[in-house]
């Protein structure tokens, strides 16, 4: 099982990888990784039972509005239905001919490393992490045409809000950022 660290306020964070839950199949997208994992601080003794979203995608680093910063503003304008984001970085690798130096996983990077090969016209994009919570389940996996379309419901008004409260709309309305979740305390066999 793979483990990934972060730290945030000082405090270093572990993440159990537990399964993939997406992998991109199109040669012409962001090439998006997305895992299911468990999420603890150094501070506690066991695995906690914090589950939480990792995706991994290539994005423009010049562009205004990514995904976590979006998140990350919905988020402080408490808008329900959102998912929480935890952290977001740039994927850092080793340097090639300097193991010891770390720099951040680019196209910019990859072209370089490929000097001898014809340089083409390439688009610059870093590779992103982000971490969120609640962790549900896809849409595809509705128990019922009732459950299906209240999540429908909640994501209108979600979304409802999250233009009128916070001037942003969502430009990524994918089948995979569609989840179905519940409150704290709630399992989906409640509804």
């Amino acid at each position: 099982m793979k483990e990934l660290q972060f730290v945030k306020d000082g405090i270093v964070h572990i993440i159990k990888l537990i399964s993939i839950l997406f992998i991109s199949d199109n040669l012409h997208s962001q090439g998006t990784t997305v895992w299911k994992g468990v999420k603890m601080n150094k501070r506690q003794k066991n695995w906690g039972k914090e589950n939480v979203v990792v995706k991994d995608s290539w994005i423009n680093p010049l562009q205004k509005y990514a995904e976590g910063k979006i998140l990350s503003i919905l988020n402080e304008y408490r808008i329900e239905g959102i998912l929480r984001l935890i952290h977001e970085q740039q994927i850092r690798t080793s340097h090639p001919i300097s193991p010891g130096n770390k720099v951040n996983n680019s196209t910019h990077f990859l072209q370089a490393l490929l000097a001898h090969h014809e340089r083409g016209s390439y688009y610059l994009q870093v590779l992103s992490r982000i971490i969120t919570e609640p962790v549900g389940d896809l849409i595809t996996e509705f128990s019922c045409l009732g459950e299906l379309l209240v999540a429908f419901l909640d994501y209108v008004v979600a979304h409802k809000e999250a233009v009128k409260i916070a001037h942003v709309l969502h430009h990524d309305m994918s089948l995979l950022n569609f989840i179905l979740a519940c409150k704290q305390g709630q399992t989906r066999s409640d509804h």
